[in-house]
């Protein structure tokens, strides 16, 4: 792959180069400058819609609340005696929906497994295999003698200005 970069771009001594480094520090400031000018208009903008909003959102709520409040105390007459649990309306539908059943656990984790094991419903007990990485890695090694297993490491190039060393 050919590089972008022409060796007339190419800094030819130290101080060349700390010439672009300095160049490299004055547009990430102008960046984060403007970067940080763009989330705080987008901050106040989002206040001023969530401002103008909250009207109908109380409202809305209060339209839901009230729905709710006639259709549960009319629940037998709408749903045709229990027969069904959804109503069709000119104007949409309301429904009666159980969520599915989810678990409550008053107890520690560690106290319910221990009564689970007591009642051998190991069943019930999960058991999860993984892989130690950080182990593997104090353990070049045995990485060498596994298939599929290899160590990797990178080296990074950075430039870092002044203003960010301080």
């Amino acid at each position: 792959m050919r590089s972008r970069t022409t060796s007339k771009a190419l800094p030819q001594s130290r101080e060349e180069i700390d010439q672009k480094v300095s160049r490299i520090a004055e547009l990430r400031r102008e960046i984060a400058a403007k970067e940080s000018g763009l989330a705080e208009d987008i901050d106040k903008l989002r206040e001023k819609l969530a401002e103008s909003l909250q009207p109908h959102r109380d409202e809305l709520q209060q339209l839901e609340e009230s729905v709710q409040a006639s259709a549960e105390a009319r629940r037998d007459e709408l749903t045709e005696g229990g027969r069904t649990k959804t109503v069709k309306l000119t104007n949409g539908v309301i429904r009666w929906r159980l969520r599915p059943m989810r678990l409550v656990m008053s107890l520690s984790e560690a106290s319910i497994i221990k009564a689970l094991k007591r009642r051998s419903e190991l069943g019930c007990i999960r058991i999860k295999e993984e892989v130690d990485k950080e182990a593997l890695k104090k353990r070049p090694d045995l990485v060498k003698s596994l298939r599929g297993v290899s160590l990797k490491q990178k080296e990074d190039f950075i430039i870092e200005t002044e203003s960010e060393a301080a």
